[in-house]
């Protein structure tokens, strides 16, 4: 499948920096033509660099904000990963907030007999769930940003400013030191304004996103209860980043 591909050649640029395209070739089974294809879409997503014959990594890819169905399509394997670890923070009879986050899209999916009350301001989100008889949701409403399928803005604000919750799970575009970054001025607002109202933060995030660091810090690294992440977490930089708070990565 075509996510399945795209997942694969990301690892392998994550992994070794630089591809060929005759290594993609054999490892997949496909012609040169659908990984060119491949590399074209990672290429315009700002996921990668195209070189003769191959491709490498993108050093910029903290400064570039992808649409909704671009991130959608990356790091599947990972995102299904941190879904099913953040589970195991979730309990019965919780009251949450979910950040519009395709990684977060992934978390409720793998809840199963805990009825829990979920707030969120992600269409997607809403719309995947509202036919679960276990979960009670509100969709924020505001302003529509269609590049994350958020709801923004002075209303969103407003409402999430007036919410008390037990738990907070919130997506990120990079976390640097003690700062936890997004791309958007007003995303990272209604981040903040939620996670003061919250009793425990967790911020759901990539492997690839330690040590980068986008344009907006919404919250202190050192101030949230966990940071929940896949696997393939350097065990250097887990080591660095749980002087500031918890590294989860495996299952309770």
């Amino acid at each position: 499948m075509k996510e399945q591909r795209i997942d694969l050649i990301m690892k392998e640029v994550e992994k070794h920096g630089i591809v060929s395209v005759s290594d993609l070739m054999k490892k997949l089974g496909v012609t040169r033509m659908t990984i060119g294809r491949d590399l074209k879409l990672l290429e315009d997503s700002g996921m990668l660099k195209r070189t003769h014959g191959g491709a490498v990594k993108n050093d910029d890819l903290n400064l570039v904000e992808l649409t909704h169905l671009q991130k959608k399509n990356i790091n599947i394997s990972k995102k299904e990963e941190i879904g099913k670890l953040a589970t195991d923070y979730i309990e019965n009879g919780d009251i949450i907030f979910i950040g519009a986050s395709t990684t977060n899209e992934c978390l409720l999916k793998n809840i199963k007999n805990k009825r829990i009350r979920i707030i969120t301001n992600s269409f997607y989100i809403f719309e995947q769930y509202k036919g679960n008889k276990n979960f009670e949701l509100i969709l924020t409403g505001g302003a529509w940003r269609e590049k994350s399928g958020a709801f923004i803005g002075e209303i969103t604000d407003r409402i999430l400013s007036e919410i008390k919750v037990d738990k907070s799970f919130i997506g990120a575009n990079g976390i640097k030191d003690n700062n936890v970054t997004n791309s958007n001025k007003e995303e990272a607002s209604l981040q903040e304004i939620i996670m003061k109202n919250s009793q425990k933060n967790y911020v759901l995030i990539d492997s690839n996103k330690f040590d980068l660091k986008d344009l907006y810090t919404f919250y202190p690294t050192d101030k949230i209860d966990g940071i929940i992440t896949d696997s393939r977490l350097n065990p250097n930089i887990k080591k660095k980043y749980e002087k500031y708070t918890k590294v989860i990565n495996t299952f309770k």
